[in-house]
């Protein structure tokens, strides 16, 4: 799989999905979904509220982002302890190929702190959907 995303532009039915916040906490919840295609959306849920957000990445951004998540071993399976601290909020990272789910992963954003990979894979996840959403709607 990692070969995939360090190609992402060569595979148009890939999709790398990542969700962080929560719908009722500052900024809401960002789910961002980045396809082979080159297609790129963030959906904003904060309130009861949704926002869609689009763009096209061209191949070279497409395959930086892709070859970030391979060299951050996005596909690697990663696990989070409990209790959690008040005020982490959940994360979810997947890979689905046509469709069909390739992986799953639901963490808590804290983790990021211990996991060097993790904070990696986050960071260029937000600056992706800082992109394309503005500084003003991201935390």
């Amino acid at each position: 799989m990692s070969n995939r995303l360090r190609a992402l532009s060569t595979h148009p039915s890939t999709e790398v999905i990542v969700v962080v916040g929560t719908e009722h906490n500052d900024n809401g919840q960002f789910t961002l979904r980045v396809s082979g295609d080159g297609s790129a959306r963030v959906t904003q849920q904060r309130a009861g509220e949704t926002r869609e957000y689009s763009q096209h990445l061209d191949a070279a951004a497409l395959d930086a982002f892709g070859k970030t998540l391979a060299e951050n071993e996005f596909t690697r399976a990663r696990t989070s302890s409990m209790p959690r601290e008040p005020g982490d909020t959940p994360v979810r990272l997947q890979l689905t190929d046509g469709g069909t789910s390739q992986l799953e992963v639901d963490i808590w954003e804290a983790d990021r702190y211990q996991d060097k990979q993790l904070a990696a894979i986050l960071r260029a996840a937000e600056a992706l959907i800082k992109s394309m959403v503005g500084d003003d709607h991201y935390p």
